[in-house]
């Protein structure tokens, strides 16, 4: 009888040990990445949702496109709800010509065209007129 002989045959249990440490560690790097993709796939489908939202302004008063049975008297315009969480965004038809959206940002009303709602966690920071549009 032979005590204390070793086969070769298998792993130790620390050997086990490291390689499951390794999986681990590599798992936990691939899912952050994985967040961090996801949340940059939603900010720019917002830019998109947003830019296309300004196009339709601009679209909407080079066309003069008729609103309420009459062309707005300042155009169209888009205006974002800066009194909360800078979440909504609406194209307005500026009637009076004031250069403002005079509505409610809680529904489409008034000169309300169109109301977007961005995605949880979405907010503009910054709207510039000759500034790219700041989003984070």
């Amino acid at each position: 009888m032979m005590f204390g002989s070793r086969s070769d045959n298998g792993f130790t249990i620390i050997e086990g040990l490291v390689v499951l440490s390794v999986i681990a560690i590599v798992a936990s790097l691939v899912l952050a990445n994985l967040r961090f993709g996801q949340k940059k796939t939603i900010l720019d489908n917002e830019v998109l949702r947003v830019t296309q939202l300004i196009r339709r302004a601009k679209t909407n008063s080079l066309g003069s496109l008729t609103f309420q049975g009459g062309v707005p008297r300042g155009g169209y315009g888009v205006s974002v709800d800066t009194g909360r969480d800078n979440s909504v965004a609406m194209l307005f038809a500026d009637q009076n010509g004031n250069e403002r959206f005079n509505g409610d940002f809680d529904h489409c009303n008034g000169e309300c065209v169109e109301r977007l709602v961005l995605s949880a966690g979405v907010v503009i920071t910054s709207a510039e007129p000759a500034a790219s549009i700041d989003v984070t």
